[in-house]
């Protein structure tokens, strides 16, 4: 009877997740990555989801589930470049003066973040409370309204990128290797922004001033602030055709 019971839970345990916020994840036992969607196979662990191409991987999981956390936690940068990937889109859209499918993006970022935020990466202590803070924030800044107009989405935007550049400076400046992300300012909207490619494109004006800009250290060195930009001794401001 107890092996009957055993065997009933290993079979609600591996039944598949209507968890399909994530358009794909890791299978951490063979390291391929994974289509998610309504049928996925998927195993929660520390309240993280852990997905599978096949019930031999889950069922792998499920007799090491520390041990695939760790390898989790080790690959938190997948998970942010995930994160990433999705903020990025949501400012092409902006800076093209569109809303056209930014909640829903901005929301699978912030599905990834918490994912993110639940890992436990090997880090310094005080960058690894960056880490955990930063990916929070991402998170929640990540819920858009559903209904947005362009003003209300920019106003959006600019908090989820504070705690975007945050981690860029305090989190991935002193991780190797560094990813490659562009960090910007514009002094006229007083909000910063981070993009994957090195010229501009302001998400706050879009078309009217797309140079609009400029360009941010990625790393943390206690002089900069989202609003104002960097201090004095940096660049700061706008140029360019503001």
């Amino acid at each position: 009877m107890r092996h009957i019971a055993f065997l009933c839970l290993v079979a609600l345990a591996l039944a598949p997740r209507d968890l399909s916020a994530f358009d794909k994840a890791k299978d951490y036992v063979c390291g391929m990555d994974v289509a998610v969607g309504d049928k996925t196979l998927c195993v929660q662990e520390k309240d993280v989801p852990f997905y599978f191409c096949s019930e031999k991987c889950a069922k792998a999981f499920q007799a090491e589930p520390a041990k695939f956390f760790q390898v989790a936690s080790d690959d938190s940068a997948w998970w942010v470049g995930q994160v990433c990937a999705h903020y990025f889109e949501v400012r092409k859209t902006l800076a093209a003066d569109s809303v056209d499918g930014i909640a829903a993006q901005a929301k699978t970022a912030g599905e990834y973040a918490s994912v993110a935020a639940k890992l436990q990466p090997k880090l310094d202590e005080a960058v690894l409370k960056s880490y955990h803070e930063q990916m929070e924030g991402i998170a929640k800044a990540a819920a858009f309204p559903e209904k947005l107009d362009l003003e209300t989405a920019r106003l959006a935007f600019k908090t989820l990128s504070e705690h975007v550049v945050l981690y860029v400076r305090k989190v991935a400046s002193k991780q190797e290797p560094a990813p490659a992300v562009f960090l910007f300012h514009c002094g006229m909207a007083k909000a910063c922004w981070a993009q994957e490619i090195e010229e501009p494109g302001n998400p706050y004006f879009g078309k009217a001033m797309p140079k609009c800009g400029d360009p941010v250290p990625a790393v943390d060195d206690g002089n900069f602030d989202p609003n104002e930009g960097c201090k004095e001794g940096e660049q700061g401001g706008c140029k360019g055709d503001c």
